[in-house]
């Protein structure tokens, strides 16, 4: 069989051209119907179920205020929630006071007394006034040079450190042999820390103290003999 081409050449690539031409048109009206639909589904979503979904948030959110609003004594329950769950902060921050009868135990001598304390512990302020009796000079003196050369020590730290920043006697008063004595201190903040574990005092064994040897005028006469 023999077959004969009668069209020119330019008559071909015109063939040729105009069914690409349509492919084309075919292919970008199918691409702008793909893009037609997807923004039809969008604006439905949009529109539709999402309007929806807002509704139905928005109803629950008005079922729920309305069943809030009807509990008496609302205002009261949620101020008492809040200062409850402040709590724990307040714990951690509050100074563990009940140290304090243990530090005493452990740096108050046998034949010293305590009558009164006077504790300050504000941010600006930690201090105390000690106020007690005490048989002589010498047993006042040494009270003093304990609460001077104590040290404290906690859980994690890398020495142990002096608490006490600063320690004065005041002029201690002899009535009927009892020798009564104030004296006030300041001390680290640590000393009442709240967070710090296993807080305690190291008491040093004072035999002969630095204010017994070098004792003011005060206690120079009358307790020599003693």
């Amino acid at each position: 069989m023999i077959t004969l081409n009668l069209l020119p050449d330019i008559k071909k690539e015109y063939l040729k051209t105009e069914r690409f031409k349509r492919m084309f048109m075919v292919g970008s009206l199918l691409v702008s119907l793909l893009f037609v639909t997807l923004t039809v589904l969008l604006a439905i979503f949009v529109y539709g179920v999402q309007r929806l979904q807002l509704s139905d948030v928005q109803s629950d959110i008005d079922n729920s205020l309305v069943q809030l609003q009807s509990i008496q004594d609302l205002g009261k329950i949620v101020t008492i929630q809040k200062q409850l769950e402040a709590l724990p902060g307040l714990h951690e921050t509050k100074p563990a006071v009940d140290r304090l009868f243990t530090y005493l135990g452990d740096m108050v001598p046998p034949d010293v007394s305590l009558t009164k304390i006077e504790f300050f512990l504000s941010d600006d302020q930690l201090s105390a006034e000690l106020s007690g009796t005490a048989p002589d000079p010498k047993a006042v003196n040494v009270f003093v040079d304990t609460i001077k050369n104590v040290q404290f020590a906690y859980e994690g730290a890398e020495a142990p450190i002096r608490p006490f920043t600063s320690v004065v006697l005041a002029d201690p008063v002899v009535e009927d042999d009892i020798v009564n004595y104030t004296v006030a201190v300041k001390f680290d903040s640590l000393l009442f820390d709240n967070r710090l574990n296993n807080a305690r005092l190291t008491v040093p064994k004072i035999t002969t103290s630095s204010s017994v040897t070098q004792r003011p005028a005060l206690f120079s006469d009358d307790s020599e003999d003693d």
